[in-house]
């Protein structure tokens, strides 16, 4: 809370603004209507983030190509910049757009589309940047020596079942490139 803080702000002159609740709304409906114009299923999953299903894309262009336009084209008709994660699960789409956002030489587009791609990403960021892995797993997955998403991908998702839950060994099947968290699309 920001009274908590107002020696912080006075000695450092930062600038607080209100949120703008009403805003967020409308710039994430337009958004997400431009991404429904641009493929054939949307699924929203959360203000800020939607997952796209790519299916016949690739036949028309290069998903690296479609990625850059979807970018591109956000930017042009809604002026706010997005990055954007390719891949054939959600957990490895998330992967993808985070080292979309990280990687600066990705210009704001990843496509997994290879594993041996996936290992070097994976091999780069630590278990706590997996979806869905939060502190408190992050915090037992490295007391096991789980250091990087690589290592997850590669452990035994039957250990994972019996130590954390069926969640683990699903998110460990989709780092792999099996899909276990299906599509929905929403009204």
């Amino acid at each position: 809370p920001i009274f908590k803080i107002q020696s912080q702000v006075r000695q450092h002159g930062i600038k607080v603004f209100s949120s703008n609740y009403s805003l967020y709304a409308d710039m994430s409906d337009r958004v997400m209507r431009t991404l429904e114009d641009m493929a054939p299923r949307v699924e929203i999953y959360s203000i800020d983030e939607a997952f796209l299903d790519l299916t016949g894309i690739q036949s028309a262009i290069s998903l690296i190509d479609f990625g850059q336009q979807v970018k591109h084209t956000i930017d042009r008709w809604i002026g706010i910049t997005v990055c954007v994660g390719i891949a054939p699960t959600k957990t490895l789409a998330k992967l993808a757009n985070h080292a979309a956002k990280k990687q600066e030489h990705r210009q704001g587009v990843c496509f997994l589309k290879s594993d041996d791609a996936i290992a070097s990403i994976a091999q780069g960021f630590s278990v706590r940047d997996v979806w869905g892995v939060g502190a408190r797993y992050s915090e037992r997955l490295t007391s096991l020596g789980l250091q990087t998403i690589e290592d997850l991908r590669q452990w035994s998702p039957d250990l994972a079942r019996q130590h954390f839950g069926v969640n683990l060994a699903r998110t460990i099947w989709e780092l792999r490139g099996a899909a276990c968290f299906k599509f929905h699309e929403t009204p």
